[in-house]
């Protein structure tokens, strides 16, 4: 599902959709993240590239969030990774 990611300006953040358990949930990894714990740049394309490249660990903590009750959309800080 990480085609459907994309930047959101106003929440710093790249939106991306998952599913768990058969279900589609909105899920957002920070900017901040992306860049000090996968080198990406502050440039949008950069950001998304990065969360591509490490959607299988970035998917599953925020999979993990919402196995255990968090609502959506989940939001996956630096701290998370």
């Amino acid at each position: 599902m990480g085609r459907d990611a994309r930047y959101l300006l106003s929440d710093e953040a790249v939106e991306f959709k998952l599913l768990v358990s058969g279900r589609t949930f909105e899920a957002r990894v920070t900017r901040q993240a992306l860049e000090k714990r996968f080198g990406a740049s502050s440039d949008p394309e950069s950001l998304i590239a990065a969360y591509r490249q490490n959607a299988p660990a970035i998917d599953s903590k925020a999979a993990e969030k919402i196995r255990a009750g968090q609502q959506p959309p989940v939001q996956i800080d630096l701290q998370d990774l």
